[in-house]
């Protein structure tokens, strides 16, 4: 069983990815108490934010966050850029519009893009605008990001979360962090028992 002796501290640098227009900055702001903005602007390179916070974990006890947190532009014309952004990154949010299904395909791409220019660590994946179903047509289920996360899950060796999320109505978004928290110390305690056993 994965437990930790005594309350740590984590410093993550973890990036945001996904198409542009699938909400990445909307949460990321959201998270940060910014409130939601309708008007959409693309993010030009990246956006970088810092938050502090305290999660506890059954098991796992107390773990203090200092997340740096870059907002990377998902739009192609930045792809050239965008690798500068990955360096020392520790996990990623792969977002995707649950109303735009292309996006959804896309996932595996970020992850692609992740892994080889950050290396190969944890992430989750979050379905983002969920207040549109009902109302857009055409809107993923919720049993297709859990299918995906599933399927990632088995083919990649560790548990792939997935969460979904409304940065409009502030929807999750903030147990989004709280399982990226726990999926990267449940890697990294992992990892660091690996080590200790060669």
């Amino acid at each position: 069983m994965v437990s930790m002796l005594k309350p740590i501290t984590v410093r993550a640098k973890i990036v945001f990815l996904g198409d542009g227009a699938v909400g990445k900055t909307s949460i990321a702001k959201r998270y940060l108490g910014e409130g939601f903005k309708g008007n959409y602007k693309a993010t030009i390179g990246a956006d970088f934010y810092v938050k502090k916070e305290v999660y506890e974990f059954p098991k796992l006890g107390r773990a203090h966050f200092i997340w740096q947190i870059f907002d990377i532009a998902g739009q192609p014309t930045f792809g050239s850029i965008r690798p500068v952004y990955y360096r020392g990154a520790k996990g990623a949010i792969v977002v995707f519009d649950v109303s735009r299904a292309e996006t959804f395909y896309n996932v595996k791409n970020w992850i692609e893009e992740f892994w080889k220019n950050a290396g190969v660590y944890p992430f989750i994946l979050v379905g983002n605008k969920v207040d549109l179903r009902g109302i857009k047509p055409g809107c993923l289920p919720p049993e297709a990001g859990k299918r995906y996360a599933e399927s990632l899950s088995k083919v990649l060796g560790f548990p792939v979360q997935y969460v979904e999320t409304s940065a409009k109505t502030g929807y999750n978004i903030n147990y989004a962090f709280k399982v990226l928290a726990w999926t990267l110390l449940v890697w990294f305690i992992h990892i660091r028992r690996r080590m200790s056993q060669k």
